[in-house]
This record gives C-alpha cells, structure tokens and sequence, in this order.
C-alpha cells in the first residue's frame, strides 16, 4: 500500500511540474467514500474531465485558494469555477453537521523534538509536533478542550518532499513520515491541516 501511494504521489508532482493537462482521474479521487481531498493544480482551467462538484486547490506559485464546480459548468472556462471561502480567523467550517479545521504549519525543516511552530498563522487545536526520529512526526491535538469529537480527516504537504500518514488520525493526533523520491526519510518543514466533527 506505501508503494501505491508514493507512486500515486509522485505521478501526480511530476504532471504538476511538466504542466501537463491535469486529468482529475489521475488522482484516484473517486475511490474514496469518507475522506476530503482537494489536489492542487497550477490552472482550474485545464481541468478538461473536472465534473460537477469538483473541488481544487488552484496555486500558481505565489497566491492560492480553493474553487469548485458547478452543475453544468464548462471546467475548461476558469470563469465557471466557483471561489470557496470559508469564515476567516473562527477556526471552524459552519454546516448543518458542524466541521471544526485545525491547521499547523512547521515552516523550517524540523530537526528536533518538538518541531518549532510559529506564533502566528496556526490554530490552537494543535498543540505541538514531536519528531520521533529522522522524517517521523507525531501531531498532538489539544486535550482540553480537544478540537475534534470523533477522528479527523487530516492532510500533510510538503512543499519539497512526499508525505505519508502512517497512522489513522485519533482524536489525540496521528504520526506521519517525510520521504525523498527514492523513499529515504529526511526531515523537513511541512504544513498539517486537519477537519472533523467539532
């Protein structure tokens, strides 16, 4: 399974990086029942086989944001793709079943436990990272109050090299790894960002 899922990974870096049409086929989305995950592209407007209800994360090197599509929308018409916004500074995502979002970034390549988090730009339901060894990290979660009353869905990126969750996301945290593209692990900086039931 780590192997299909680095292949996965690496497959959709390398179409990213050449600036290939993104195909949302290419990213296996459609096997999944429960769990979000919005891939990033450098342009909405190449995704040519986007579908109703399609939701991206659109960085084009030095500003980003989530978009979606619309029923009966042209996904090759980046005017078609509707900007997502969600409340700013509340930490919480409003719907009828309320989602709470934690977020954490590690914006330094961690070599030390626990991973020094910058003050600013990161919610308190995460209460720290440890480095358990090289390329091994462990998110804690807050205890009281803990951010999530039932397991989050949670999503690691790193902007240099792959990431794998390693253990299922609990309400007190998860652990994950940090590898280079021949698998070796190796410490870096990396942002988490987690969503569950409140």
């Amino acid at each position: 399974m780590k192997r299909k899922i680095l292949v996965i990974s690496i497959l959709s870096l390398a179409s990213i990086a050449f600036g290939k049409t993104a195909d949302m086929g290419n990213y296996g989305l459609e096997s999944f029942s429960s769990d979000f995950a919005a891939p990033v592209v450098p342009s909405r407007a190449n995704l040519a086989n986007a579908t109703t209800g399609a939701i991206v994360y659109e960085w084009n090197g030095s500003a980003g944001g989530f978009y979606g599509l619309p029923a009966g929308a042209n996904p090759t018409s980046a005017g078609n793709w509707v900007a997502l916004s969600p409340p700013v500074g509340t930490g919480t995502v409003v719907s009828a079943d309320p989602e709470r979002v934690e977020r954490v970034t590690v914006s330094s390549q961690c070599t030390s436990s626990p991973c020094t988090i910058p003050t600013n730009g990161n919610t308190a339901g995460i209460t720290s990272v440890t480095r358990n060894t090289t390329g091994t990290y462990t998110v804690n979660f807050a205890t009281s109050p803990a951010p999530f009353s039932a397991a989050p869905t949670c999503v690691v990126n790193s902007n240099f090299y792959l990431t794998l969750i390693t253990s299922f996301p609990t309400t007190s945290g998860f652990q994950f790894e940090t590898l280079t593209l021949a698998t070796a692990l190796v410490d870096t900086a990396f942002t988490v960002i987690c969503m569950g039931p409140q």
